[in-house]
């Protein structure tokens, strides 16, 4: 009933309803809100009798209205402007178990700037809809969430700093970024990762050097002209479309059996593999990618740095 009456009572106020002058209380005897006209001092005198939260209603002088909600020691917590900025300090809504809430029903609307003073605290989650964004406004600096099936969360418009007051780049941090060793299943990759294009079929964990026209080609330890590798391939990549692929990182191929610790090389006999053994014919590359972190994990680290074999 409460709620009814007040969603009357905001009707009734911007509906351009005249008000007699005096003062009216709804439900007196418990004082839940006091509705005041413009002729009434709302700032102490008014809502010193009322032993609840109290809603006061005033008219400013260009005869529009104002909402004012003030604790029992007459603490001014939420206002509202003539304008339609609203503004909230310090307000705590309970239910009737004293379980603290806050409850924006269908039939309330608030439009123009919302302000919290003090922050906005949540011991539960907030939610907002597919595509809508937490942010300073449509085209600004936004937090966007996507719900796909991996859902994403986007910042757009902005520059990201991580102990940073002054961010100069989409991604500006001061302090460590961690990877872990374990990229945690099959055919996954944890480090620096980017979108390239493929000079023939690619597979997961073939290494590639880059060809003259810009595009990948796998590497090959018999031959300079084929080294160094570059990059490594993080997932199937069809000759002339892009795909992802690792610059530099640990990655995870079930399917290997390496001997931990040791260095990984280019392997001179299948393309774009790879080998614990040094190649060691003559003409022969000794390239460096990595080391094995696991049976089945390594560390992707590629050296431009080729050793041939001539003896």
């Amino acid at each position: 009933m409460k709620r009814i009456t007040i969603n009357l009572i905001f009707w009734m106020l911007f509906s351009g309803i005249a008000w007699a002058q005096t003062t009216w209380y709804a439900n007196p005897k418990s004082k839940d809100f006091a509705l005041v006209n413009e002729s009434i001092d709302i700032v102490h005198t008014s809502i010193a009798t009322c032993d609840s939260a109290s809603v006061v209603f005033k008219k400013t002088d260009g005869g529009q209205w104002e909402i004012f909600l003030y604790d029992s020691t007459g603490v001014n917590v939420f206002k509202v402007d003539s304008t339609g900025i609203l503004s909230v300090a310090g307000l705590v809504v309970s239910d009737s178990a004293s379980v603290d809430i806050l409850t924006v029903e269908s039939w309330a609307t608030i439009t123009g700037l919302l302000t919290a003073t003090a922050g906005i605290v949540s011991d539960d989650s907030i939610r907002v809809g597919d595509n809508d964004f937490v942010g300073l406004g449509t085209g600004k600096g936004r937090m966007e969430f996507d719900d796909q099936a991996t859902d994403e969360i986007n910042i757009k418009d902005a520059y990201l700093g991580i102990n940073n007051d002054t961010p100069v780049s989409e991604l500006d941090l001061v302090g460590n970024q961690h990877n872990t060793a374990d990229p945690g299943a099959d055919h996954t990759a944890r480090g620096d990762i980017t979108t390239l294009t493929a000079g023939a079929n690619l597979v997961f964990g073939e290494t590639c050097y880059m060809g003259s026209d810009g595009k990948l080609e796998k590497t090959n330890a018999a031959a300079a002209a084929t080294c160094p590798a570059l990059v490594m391939a993080i997932a199937t990549i069809n000759e002339d479309a892009t795909g992802l692929v690792l610059c530099r990182g640990f990655v995870r191929d079930d399917s290997w059996d390496w001997t931990v610790g040791g260095l990984i090389y280019l392997d001179d006999s299948t393309a774009g593999g790879l080998t614990q053994t040094a190649p060691s014919d003559v003409g022969d590359q000794v390239v460096v990618v990595g080391f094995a972190t696991h049976a089945d994990r390594m560390y992707f680290n590629p050296s431009y740095v080729l050793v041939e074999v001539t003896s």
